[in-house]
């Protein structure tokens, strides 16, 4: 898979169709890897997919090093995705929340508010996620009611998460890729606080995990990088590539990486980079979501075959 990062990798009606295909199975059987898989695939395709200011939509969200984004037209690019993409951007808030009988299951965290008709309740959810990795809901009931609050315990938040019921900490116990189940009588008035500190991570390839992308808890991260231009790597002992990335204050999600450690062949210097949510990157911007990865002794074994090349170029 690794070697399948290409221009028309992937159409966005692919991830819409999985989007659904999700949904159904979470109605069936619920299960927080549904959800979690319905989370990231949300915030890194579908999102990452329409334009913020003209509203326009991609057919495919390329992912091969020094990519953009290629946009629809607003008369002229009829695509299936055009179709599927307007719905997809009226479709966010169709599986924040699941219920049967006596549960109510809490998926995403996105700001919203549920009519819970049947049970005379209403939840009120108020969050910046993924600007802040932190969410508040509150509830209003038409009388107590006993309720099993499910709350869904990502599986990338690994450390540090809390919940608090009015202020106070709660006893549901959860490991990530689970719930934090809450069963009470709920009344009016009751507030329920999720934190679930992010982290960076790297995911590489099955086939190749020197080939990766980084992570902040739920979102991938790329860079802007020239047009036209050797892509940078990253070159570095295997566990000193996250110790080097330092965060930007007032720009969430986002962390520098020093140029002693994203070097491009051929440069005696490297090249800091700014990573950045891959569903931010828009417009004319060309990016890197994965990079290959090399120890400084590989590293020097690859600077020699790229002057190798160069000379042999230039004799041609």
């Amino acid at each position: 898979l690794s070697q399948a990062l290409g221009p028309a990798t992937t159409e966005t009606c692919n991830t819409y169709n999985m989007l659904k295909l999700t949904r159904h199975l979470f109605c069936w059987e619920p299960q927080a890897e549904y959800a979690d898989f319905y989370e990231r695939a949300l915030y890194n395709h579908i999102l990452a997919s329409q334009h913020p200011e003209t509203g326009m939509m991609c057919y495919y969200v390329p992912l091969r090093s020094g990519s953009q984004k290629n946009y629809n037209g607003p008369l002229d690019s009829f695509w299936c995705c055009t179709g599927t993409g307007v719905e997809n951007h009226a479709k966010y808030g169709d599986s924040i929340y699941f219920h049967d009988e006596r549960s109510l299951y809490v998926n995403l965290f996105m700001a919203s508010e549920l009519n819970w008709k049947a049970r005379g309740v209403k939840v009120r959810q108020e969050t910046k996620y993924p600007e802040e990795a932190t969410s508040r809901l509150t509830l209003t009931c038409e009388q107590p009611v006993e309720l099993n609050l499910r709350i869904r315990h990502p599986w990338w938040a690994v450390s540090g998460l809390e919940i608090r019921v009015n202020g106070e900490t709660g006893s549901a116990a959860s490991q990530p890729g689970s719930y934090a189940t809450l069963t009470r009588t709920w009344k009016t008035g009751d507030v329920v606080e999720v934190a679930m500190p992010f982290t960076v991570r790297t995911e590489g390839f099955r086939d190749n995990p020197q080939r990766f992308a980084f992570l902040h808890g739920p979102l991938v991260l790329c860079s802007e990088v020239a047009a036209g231009k050797p892509q940078p790597a990253i070159v570095a002992e295997p566990n000193g590539v996250l110790a080097s990335l330092k965060p930007v204050a007032d720009k969430p999600s986002t962390f520098i990486g020093p140029a002693d450690v994203f070097r491009m062949a051929g440069e005696k210097d490297g090249r800091g980079v700014t990573l950045e949510p891959f569903y931010k990157m828009h417009g004319n911007r060309h990016y890197v979501v994965y990079w290959d990865a090399f120890t400084p002794a590989q590293w020097q074994v690859k600077e020699q075959e790229y002057q190798a090349e160069l000379a042999r170029l230039k004799e041609l």
